[in-house]
């Protein structure tokens, strides 16, 4: 998990299935979806699926990119 507090991402789906939390959400989004990740929200992508996964990450021009990684405990054999 991560955060960023300068800047907000776009993420856009090319290829595969994601799996994107943001704060306490999570969203599967597949091929042509993509989501907002706002200023300063925790938020992780995660490819747990067996085909590869594409995705553009689009943020704000000009903004210091400071990233604080956040530990969370949590059950990684979760299927989605």
């Amino acid at each position: 998990m991560q955060l960023h507090h300068h800047r907000s991402e776009h993420w856009i789906v090319v290829e595969g299935i994601a799996r994107v939390t943001i704060e306490s959400n999570v969203k599967i989004l597949k091929e042509g979806q993509s989501i907002y990740v706002p200023v300063g929200s925790i938020h992780r992508l995660q490819n747990n699926a067996k085909i590869p996964l594409i995705v553009i990450i689009m943020s704000e021009r000009g903004k210091r990119c400071v990233i604080e990684m956040v530990k969370i405990k949590y059950n990684q054999a979760q299927a989605y």
